[in-house]
């Protein structure tokens, strides 16, 4: 796995481990205890909103994009992953609906669960 330290970005599971939907949120580990992990929720400006959660229920975020995006390293169409939706800090599950590698872009265009409009037709969302 993945060693986490101060300052990684990951995606923290916050609600219950039998809470479902479970709630995902943008966090920052501020510290290692042990097994256990402070993370900070990156929606919360003051820094004052930490949770301490064990590894499992955090996702390790990149540390960096690459410079160059190859087919065999993006997640494939009909895939199911964790995405933010836009302009929030929430991760939700989502299925892929086009690859970047379809698009020319560095984005995915995603189909949210339970994300649908007004006539009840799902939408797809940009998310990178």
């Amino acid at each position: 796995g993945v060693s986490l330290e101060a300052g990684h970005k990951v995606a923290a599971r916050v609600s219950e481990a039998k809470v479902e939907p479970a709630e995902w949120i943008l966090s920052t580990v501020q510290s290692v205890q042990g097994n256990k992990y402070l993370v900070s929720d990156d929606d919360d400006p003051t820094g004052a909103t930490v949770h301490t959660l064990a590894q499992s229920a955090l996702i390790p975020l990149p540390l960096t994009e690459p410079s160059i995006f190859l087919r065999q390293h993006e997640h494939k169409e009909g895939s199911s992953v964790l995405a933010m939706f836009p302009d929030t800090t929430c991760f939700y599950k989502a299925s892929v609906a086009v690859a970047p590698s379809k698009r020319r872009e560095r984005d995915y265009m995603v189909e949210f669960e339970d994300d649908v409009d007004a006539d009840g037709r799902s939408q797809w969302r940009r998310v990178p």
